[in-house]
């Protein structure tokens, strides 16, 4: 089971209810917190982790009917694009399931989403032709201040890995 913590925006522009609370994740990468922003005028979703900050990004369409399903699709994409392998990437969106969404409740995850969604337009300027999947590789290869020295996608994998190893 795994919690999507939505901002109010998100929520709202989505047109569903939220859990009181956040429940427990039962995957290795925890909950994720979304919220809507834009890219190129357009708006898309951004989420992120709560275990190991990687960024998601998914176009934010028809969010009623596709919100979960979009998010899981892009979760698959991304942990498969960073080198999980095929097996880790299925049992860790099963272990996803089901999933609820809740509203936002930890700053720190907010914190780093913010600092994602205030960095894409930057990079915009500088590479113009820069696609979603290339600016989650590009802030999953980085450096994030709650993780230290250790890059989103390598604490995703060293999730992956323990929690995948024993099953």
């Amino acid at each position: 089971m795994v919690t999507l913590c939505c901002t109010k925006a998100l929520l709202k522009r989505a047109g569903v209810r939220a859990l009181a609370e956040p429940q427990p994740a039962t995957c290795a990468l925890g909950n994720w917190f979304a919220n809507i922003i834009y890219f190129r005028a357009q708006p898309i979703v951004i989420a992120v982790s709560e275990r190991a900050f990687i960024p998601v990004f998914f176009p934010a369409r028809s969010l009623r009917q596709s919100l979960v399903p979009a998010f899981l699709q892009a979760v698959h994409s991304l942990l498969t694009r960073i080198g999980a392998a095929p097996g880790t990437v299925e049992r860790e969106l099963v272990l996803m399931a089901p999933t609820n969404l809740a509203s936002t409740n930890r700053r720190q995850v907010l914190g780093v989403m913010n600092q994602y969604a205030l960095e894409l337009p930057l990079m915009l300027q500088y590479r113009p032709s820069l696609s979603l999947p290339e600016a989650e590789l590009h802030f999953a290869s980085g450096v994030t201040r709650p993780l230290g020295p250790v890059m989103p996608q390598e604490a995703a994998l060293g999730f992956l890995g323990r929690l995948h190893v024993v099953m």
